[in-house]
């Protein structure tokens, strides 16, 4: 009978796995609705059902699982969630996600309605407040509006254009990314298409470079759906523009989303390779290649701590030291691999070695601000780890001092701000509800 489709085995098998857009099918198909109907009492269209079912776009905001299973009579306890009226509680890491999601959907939504115009990606979850405009904006877009048009540009005006919103990066002004992004690669496409056929290449190393801003805005904030499609993008433009430093910067990108997609041997095969690509074909000839060589190895480096491949994350660690000592890095040297040591420690579980090389880093020569956030992110998350709340806070301070958009906007400092909140440990840290009242969270 229908109304025991939730006691099938593939019911069951899709629960325990997390699929729940089989799970929503299985709940349509038993009340006899099409994609379109069950849209049209979601308040969504049939294709965003259509995207929800097929995993295009992810199903793990609370609010909208709480929504589907009210809506199509599907047992809470399938999607994760508490049962209503009972006293059993929200898995914690659902209640951290939604509450996330309350404080940077307004970001996440104007970053993400821009990018998906531009390249057409999947959009993981979304808060419910911003799902609206984002399906209609997605409609948009598959129904042939590809957002507003413009035109092509001088090939320096565009690295003009490029090197503002690179500067926004540096110091962590994310929102005015949002804004400014989308609109720039729409120029950057313009005008290479605007190029001779055969004099594509400075701008289509240009597109290539927006693409990957877009990457490692978007990665930041964990959208790894529309981070794939953007780093395909710049690894496209690069690939076609013949340009092996672009193609690299690229290559690094996409194995970074990689391996937050949980795909971390993949993700380790192709920075690897991607960095011996790169010393062969420019033989470190330039004064920044030494130094970023040396940044694909800390990439290695991290990735392999996250798959408890030990030795081999501290060799790597060490081989991008050598590079550095041997070439010279002008813009990446032991400073910053010390900066990388913090995270690779501390995602081996290492967390005395993550506070060690916390301060060995000279914070003097960290440069822009996003690289202080990255710096008090890490050491952070190191003193949560040995125990230390008050660390911690400490910690988080100085990031919202460095950055305040990064504690705002970025998953970790939200979900380390729940954490702290959690624990009861007041002793020490005086002021910690005004600070998640900052940063958005309700304290």
């Amino acid at each position: 009978m229908a109304a025991q489709w939730h006691e099938l085995p593939e019911a069951q098998r899709a629960a325990r796995h997390g699929d729940y857009g089989t799970l929503l099918k299985l709940a349509r198909t038993a009340l006899g609705l099409t994609q379109a109907q069950a849209g049209a009492m979601a308040g969504w269209s049939g294709t965003t059902i259509s995207r929800y079912e097929t995993g295009t776009q992810r199903l793990t905001d609370v609010a909208v699982l709480r929504h589907m299973a009210r809506l199509f009579a599907i047992p809470a306890s399938l999607f994760g969630l508490s049962v209503p009226g009972s006293t059993s509680a929200v898995d914690p890491a659902d209640r951290v996600h939604s509450e996330m999601e309350d404080g940077d959907h307004v970001l996440r939504r104007d970053l993400l309605t821009g990018m998906v115009a531009v390249t057409g990606a999947a959009l993981l979850p979304v808060s419910a407040l911003a799902q609206q405009r984002i399906v209609a904006d997605l409609d948009d877009l598959l129904f042939g509006s590809a957002g507003p048009s413009t035109g092509p540009v001088g090939l320096d005006r565009l690295s003009g254009m490029l090197a503002s919103a690179k500067h926004d990066f540096a110091v962590c002004r994310y929102r005015e990314l949002a804004v400014k992004l989308p609109g720039l690669i729409r120029t950057a496409t313009a005008t290479c298409d605007a190029q001779p056929h055969d004099d594509r290449s400075a701008a289509r190393t240009l597109l290539s470079d927006g693409y990957a801003l877009a990457t490692e805005v978007l990665t930041k904030l964990h959208e790894n759906g529309a981070a794939w499609a953007t780093a395909d993008r710049a690894v496209q433009a690069a690939a076609a523009a013949g340009d092996p430093r672009a193609l690299a910067r690229a290559q690094r990108l996409a194995a970074i989303v990689l391996r937050r997609s949980a795909h971390r041997d993949k993700a380790q095969d192709v920075v690897l390779d991607a960095a011996r690509r790169f010393t062969e074909s420019t033989a470190l000839a330039q004064p920044g290649d030494a130094g970023f060589y040396a940044s694909m190895l800390c990439t290695a480096s991290y990735t392999a701590a996250l798959t408890d491949k030990r030795q081999a994350a501290y060799d790597l660690l060490q081989e991008s030291r050598r590079a550095v000592t041997e070439h010279g890095g002008s813009t990446f040297g032991n400073n910053d691999i010390n900066l990388y040591g913090i995270g690779v420690a501390r995602a081996l579980g290492d967390f005395g070695q993550a506070v060690t090389y916390s301060h060995q880093v000279r914070r003097d020569l960290l440069g822009p601000p996003e690289r202080h956030a990255r710096y008090w992110e890490d050491t952070a998350l190191a003193w949560w780890g040995r125990g230390r709340a008050d660390g911690a806070f400490q910690a988080m301070l100085h990031a919202e001092h460095a950055a305040p958009q990064e504690v705002r906007y970025r998953p970790w400092a939200q979900q380390l701000t729940n954490q702290l909140l959690a624990t009861g440990q007041t002793v020490g840290l005086s002021g910690l509800r005004d600070f998640a009242s900052r940063i958005g969270l309700a304290a």
